[in-house]
């Protein structure tokens, strides 16, 4: 939500996310939101990191924790949300690179999972996004992930749940090589000629960041997502 993460820049930003018309406002943090961090925000030991409580509003603020967001006509959405990112500096919500932080941490029932981290091998930079975090798709199939952090990755694409996407992923990893190339084109010709019901299991992906390009002077505008 900052850039510096003082508690001042968070309120102003809450102020301004109050002030949207928006039925649901839910957000996370992210790794440069250290007031929200506690044990970060205590190793710096500022006062701007530190004193006066947030007014949050009607902000909902998720930390390894999930709201349901109800609309008219019976509808309801599970949110789960989790801050963490792998380390690189001294920021906040950060883990050390072969530590897993998301397998079987997200309930099965979530609709929309909020993360900072992107997954591996989608709308990361290289493959720097998390596999732990992947897998974790694989098993919970939300409807929508959005992530951000590295921001080269802004967009959206749609991660499917079959062995085409599993297939690719090795590959990726140098786990496989030619006779798993073989077996995407296959399944890909299967697809092309069969009527399946293929687009069920899927989640659609969005990359969030809304700054890029060089010293992040960029500015993107929002996506808007259809479920």
């Amino acid at each position: 939500m900052t850039a510096g993460g003082s508690v001042e820049e968070l309120q102003g930003q809450l102020d301004w996310l109050n002030q949207q018309p928006h039925r649901h406002k839910v957000v996370i943090a992210g790794n440069h939101d250290m007031a929200l961090d506690k044990q970060k925000a205590a190793e710096l030991g500022e006062t701007r990191f530190r004193g006066r409580s947030l007014r949050w509003g009607s902000v909902i603020y998720l930390e390894h924790s999930a709201t349901t967001l109800k609309f008219p006509g019976g509808i309801s959405l599970k949110v789960y949300g989790q801050p963490e990112t792998r380390r690189n500096g001294s920021w906040a919500f950060q883990y050390d690179r072969d530590t897993d932080v998301f397998t079987n941490r997200i309930a099965e029932d979530v609709d929309i999972l909020v993360t900072h981290s992107p997954p591996r091998f989608h709308l990361d930079e290289a493959g720097q996004g998390d596999g732990f975090l992947l897998r974790e798709l694989w098993r919970v199939k939300p409807l929508l992930h959005v992530f951000g952090h590295m921001h080269n990755g802004y967009g959206q694409e749609r991660l499917s749940h079959d062995l085409f996407e599993r297939h690719y992923a090795d590959i990726c990893e140098g786990k496989a090589g030619l006779w798993a190339l073989l077996r995407m084109l296959i399944l890909l010709l299967q697809m092309l000629v069969t009527i399946t019901d293929h687009e069920l299991e899927q989640t659609v992906s969005v990359n969030a960041a809304a700054v890029g390009g060089p010293r992040d002077a960029d500015r993107r505008p929002a996506q808007v997502v259809h479920l």
